[in-house]
């Protein structure tokens, strides 16, 4: 599909998906040197979205493609018989790092949340208890 169905279909701008294929977070296949989007760009889109309204920024998101596409070739690499070389295993050494810290700040952001949450029921239950005037 086109850069302006692509748009619609995951209310990201155009702008921004230009954005994001000059930073390669999300590049399409060219056709005619026009951006043509698939189904995999879709989920990739979306996954962006979530990423990004958890705090990862565009650079983690890159890495976090880039280590998934890796392993996926390192895994076919070593399917067929071939080998993990020092180049590939310092890249993907060097994306899980970034996701690992991600994968803990998340953690704490868990925790966080969790907090609030019960901070939240508690101030609840005293409103209900105050209007039942049950105090």
């Amino acid at each position: 599909m086109d850069i302006g169905e692509f748009s619609k279909s995951t209310g990201i701008s155009i702008d921004t998906l230009r954005y994001y294929d000059k930073l390669g977070v999300l590049t399409p296949r060219r056709v005619k040197a026009r951006r043509d989007y698939g189904e995999v760009d879709v989920e990739k889109a979306f996954a962006i979205i979530k990423l990004k309204k958890l705090n990862f920024s565009l650079e983690e998101i890159k890495a976090l493609f880039k280590l998934e596409d890796d392993i996926e070739a390192s895994q076919e690499s070593l399917t067929s018989g071939g080998e993990l070389n020092y180049e590939n295993s310092e890249a993907l050494s060097s994306c899980i790092k970034i996701v690992e810290e991600k994968y803990r700040e998340i953690e704490r952001q868990e925790e966080e949340l969790r907090q609030v949450k019960l901070s939240l029921g508690k101030m609840i239950d005293k409103a209900n208890k105050l209007i039942t005037n049950k105090y």
